[in-house]
C-alpha cells in the first residue's frame, strides 16, 4: 500500500494552485501597471498595444516551458531567443523588436532580470538588422524617381511627386509624413513640424526652399500643392475628404512603378529591395555623409536611442575613420 497522507496530497495541490494563481495575478498587474507608465509617458496606444502583444509573447513561451518570472536569468532569454531563431524561424528584425518591448517591460517593473543578457547580446541584435534596415539610394536615384513623376503631368503624379520628396527631405516616416496639416507648415522658413510621430514628441524637419541647377524647390511644390486648402487640411488628403490623409496605397500604387522605372535606369539597383522607408534610410545615410553631428541627425530624424543612428553611421564604408570620432564628442 502507497504510505502517503491524501489529504496532504490535497493540500500541496491547492497550494500549487494558488502559487499559480498569484503568479498570474501578479502578472496582469505588472502589465497593467507597465501599460499605465507608457500611457503616463505618451506613447501612442498602437505602440502599446505592440509592445504588450510582444511581451505576452514572451510570457506564454516561459509558461510552456516551466518557468516563471521569479527566476528568470540569462539563460532563459538565451534559450527564448534560440527557440525564436530556430524554431520558430522568426526574422532578425522581429526578433529585435521584440527584445526591445521586453527591455522596455523590464526596465519599468523595475526587474533587472534581463541586463546580463542585454550586456552580452544587445549589439548583436543592431548588427543582426543592419544590412536589411540601413539599405539606402543615392540623391540622384531619388531624383531619377521624382523625374518619372513629374514626366507624367497628371495629377495623381504630381501628388506622388511632392510626397517623395517631403518624404525625403524630412528623413520622415511614412504615418508622419501622410498627417501633415497645412497649419504645420512654415511658409517663409520652409520648415514642417511634424506632430503625429511615433514617439508622440513632436519635431521640426526641413525641406529645399531655394531652386538648384534649375530645379524648382520643395517648399515651391508645397506653396503651389497647398492652394485653396484652409490651416487644418491635410497637406495629402484623401479625395472624399479633406480632413483625412490619403491612403496609403494611393501613393503605393504609383511608387512601385517609379522604383521599377528607377532600377531600369540604374541596373546596378537591380537586386536591391528599395521600400518607401528606403527613403528615411537614404537622408540619414546623406545627412551624415555631409558630416552633420550625429546627435544632430539623431534628433532630426526622430530616433529613440543614439545606437539606432550609429546603425546608419556603420553603414557608410567611409564611417570607420569617423565613428571614432563622434563617440568621443557623445559620450565625453
Amino acid at each position: 500500500m502507497d504510505d502517503f497522507d491524501l489529504d496532504e496530497l490535497n493540500n500541496l495541490k491547492d497550494s500549487k494552485k494558488l502559487k499559480k494563481v498569484n503568479n498570474e495575478e501578479d502578472f496582469k498587474k505588472q502589465m497593467d501597471f507597465y501599460k499605465n507608465e507608457r500611457i503616463r509617458m505618451g506613447i501612442k496606444e498602437y505602440t502599446i498595444k505592440q509592445d504588450c502583444y510582444r511581451v505576452n509573447f514572451f510570457f506564454k513561451w516561459l509558461k510552456e516551458m516551466g518557468f516563471t518570472q521569479n527566476n528568470l536569468n540569462i539563460t532563459t532569454f538565451e534559450l527564448f531567443f534560440d527557440y525564436m531563431r530556430k524554431k520558430r524561424k522568426i526574422s532578425n528584425n522581429t526578433q529585435n523588436k521584440i527584445m526591445i518591448s521586453l527591455k522596455k517591460y523590464f526596465e519599468i517593473i523595475n526587474n533587472p532580470c534581463m541586463d546580463e543578457f542585454l550586456k552580452k547580446y544587445e549589439r548583436s541584435f543592431y548588427k543582426a538588422v543592419e544590412k536589411k534596415e540601413t539599405d539606402f539610394i543615392e540623391p540622384s536615384d531619388v531624383k531619377i524617381m521624382c523625374d518619372y513623376f513629374e514626366e507624367k503631368k497628371e495629377k495623381s503624379a504630381f501628388r506622388c511627386l511632392v510626397f517623395l520628396r517631403v518624404l525625403f527631405e524630412t528623413a520622415g516616416r511614412f504615418g508622419e509624413v501622410l498627417k501633415i496639416r497645412i497649419r504645420d507648415i512654415d511658409f517663409e522658413k520652409g520648415i514642417i513640424l511634424l506632430r503625429e510621430t511615433k514617439t508622440s514628441i513632436p519635431r521640426k524637419v526641413a525641406v529645399s526652399k531655394e531652386a538648384k541647377d534649375g530645379e524648382i524647390d520643395t517648399l515651391t511644390y508645397l506653396k503651389f500643392f497647398s492652394k485653396g486648402k484652409s490651416g487644418d487640411d491635410c497637406l495629402f488628403p484623401s479625395e472624399d475628404d479633406v480632413k483625412k490623409p490619403m491612403s496609403k496605397n494611393a501613393f503605393y500604387r504609383h511608387y512601385v512603378k517609379a522604383v521599377r522605372y528607377l532600377k531600369d535606369q540604374n541596373p546596378k539597383l537591380k537586386n536591391k529591395h528599395i521600400t518607401v522607408h528606403t527613403l528615411r534610410h537614404s537622408r540619414i545615410v546623406d545627412l551624415l555623409r555631409q558630416k552633420h553631428e550625429i546627435v544632430l541627425v539623431k534628433e532630426y530624424a526622430g530616433h529613440e536611442n543614439i545606437e539606432t543612428t550609429m546603425i546608419y553611421a556603420h553603414a557608410l564604408q567611409r564611417m570607420n575613420e569617423t565613428l571614432p570620432m563622434f563617440q568621443e564628442n557623445i559620450y565625453k
